[in-house]
């Protein structure tokens, strides 16, 4: 009876613990909440790569150098409009970072007008977003939630495809501004 209570005991501890973070490489275009359009990459030698949804402790890769996947869309529903990055959110579309490169990429929502939902920073819990020079924001409004004192603003640096335009509104950055003619 003694080793059945310990062993109850221990399930409830291991089934009670959040996974851990990991980093997820886009790599089939089937959406974001299909575990089969996300992979673990740099996996521990000998360890199988993780195939999942996305959870707050991940950060993720979108990368048409390294999946191959050139242009991408992100389509949010009626329960979970926006998408959440860095927050502590456990459920909707969510991960801790995201880095996009070489790809183009569109949030989209088709119950707003303009089809941008918002995407969340939270820099508090060490949220962040890196969109290289090769790549395309066509949707999506960004917006900054600060509370890392070093994260001060939301910024376009060395662009190649000049300022941040938008186009019906259709891609905007929140925060405090401090580059570019276009702010």
């Amino acid at each position: 009876m003694k080793h059945v209570f310990i062993t109850v005991a221990c399930l409830h501890v291991f089934a009670s613990m959040h996974a851990q973070g990991i980093t997820l490489l886009y790599k089939n275009d089937m959406g974001w909440n299909d575990p089969m359009s996300w992979v673990q990459i740099n996996t521990p030698s000998g360890q199988m790569p993780i195939q999942r949804v996305p959870t707050e402790l991940d950060d993720l890769v979108i990368s048409n150098s390294l999946s191959g996947i050139s242009t991408t869309g992100f389509y949010s529903d009626n329960v979970n409009t926006d998408f959440f990055v860095g927050s502590n959110n456990t459920t909707g579309y969510r991960c801790k970072s995201m880095h996009i490169s070489n790809t183009d990429v569109s949030f989209d929502n088709p119950l707003f007008v303009d089809g941008a939902p918002p995407v969340n920073i939270y820099t508090s819990n060490g949220g962040f977003v890196i969109i290289d020079s090769g790549s395309n924001v066509h949707h999506g409004h960004f917006h900054l939630h600060g509370g890392n004192p070093a994260i001060t603003d939301l910024q376009i640096l060395h662009s190649t495809y000049g300022i941040l335009f938008s186009h019906a509104n259709g891609v905007a950055l929140t925060g405090t501004p401090v580059e570019g003619p276009g702010w």
